[in-house]
């Protein structure tokens, strides 16, 4: 049976821990209060959020957890810098969508929730970091597979094009005698024509033509997918090792013999 002595003395016990619980901070996770006092990349492909180092400073200044860097600091300035710190965080904690938990002013004078803090905005910051540099590797992969792929391509259509020229060759071969046929047909109509033969029926054009696609493919082959190159592609495009270039050579051979055949004779 309790005196009312020992219920004096055991509600004396009782009643401070039970005010210190009712006083105490809301239980908040690193996650919650990382939520709270953080800021989000404006990108959130950029990474994580972050807690800003004038907010993870400010509770260290309030509770007094700096004082020792702090002491020799004017009081007035000392002041001001407290005065904006607790705007800054009024401001954040305004927020009922930031702070569910209803954190007040003096919740950041707490040493403990300072340090906390400090340590959820330093682990924030690596994981950041991290995270920007698992992105940078990640671009840097795709950019090397990127040019890997390109090199290989413009590699596979020089080699197609190399392989096609003797066969390019031999129909420019037939329309050069065909020019010729109709140029002489042409002079029988008017013997006043005068008429170049194309350069495209000249050998010094088809030995240009295989050099041109034979030395891109050696700039190609050489090329290495580690190098710095700026978003510039280096690989050449010489007309011979152009698809399209031949092709227009061709048709411009072809419609300078139909010009020829137009030819009328002299009245």
């Amino acid at each position: 049976m309790k005196t009312p002595l020992k219920a004096a003395l055991l509600g004396a016990v009782v009643l401070p821990v039970v005010t210190a619980c009712g006083d105490g901070l809301p239980q908040a996770t690193d996650a919650q209060i990382l939520a709270m006092l953080g800021e989000s990349p404006f990108d959130p492909d950029d990474g994580p959020s972050t807690i800003p180092r004038r907010t993870e400073e400010c509770p260290r200044v309030l509770s007094g957890l700096d004082q020792a860097i702090y002491k020799d600091m004017p009081s007035d300035m000392l002041g001001m810098f407290k005065t904006d710190c607790r705007t800054n965080l009024a401001k954040i904690i305004s927020d009922t969508s930031r702070n569910p938990l209803s954190y007040s002013i003096e919740d950041f004078e707490n040493k403990e929730l300072a340090a906390r803090i400090s340590r959820i905005a330093a682990d924030a910051a690596v994981k950041s970091q991290e995270f920007r540099e698992s992105a940078r590797k990640q671009a840097e992969a795709d950019k090397i597979r990127a040019r890997t792929e390109e090199i290989a391509d413009a590699k596979r259509q020089v080699k197609q094009q190399i392989a096609s020229l003797d066969a390019q060759f031999g129909h420019i071969d037939q329309l050069c005698s065909e020019w010729d046929r109709e140029y002489a047909s042409a002079k029988e109509r008017n013997r006043y024509l005068a008429r170049l033969k194309p350069d495209t029926c000249d050998d010094k054009f088809k030995f240009r033509v295989r050099k041109e696609a034979n030395d891109t493919l050696a700039v190609i082959s050489s090329l290495k997918v580690e190098t710095e190159f700026y978003g510039r592609s280096l690989i050449p495009h010489y007309n011979g090792a152009n698809a399209a270039y031949l092709t227009e050579r061709i048709a411009n051979l072809s419609w300078r013999i139909d010009e020829l055949k137009t030819v009328k004779p002299l009245d």
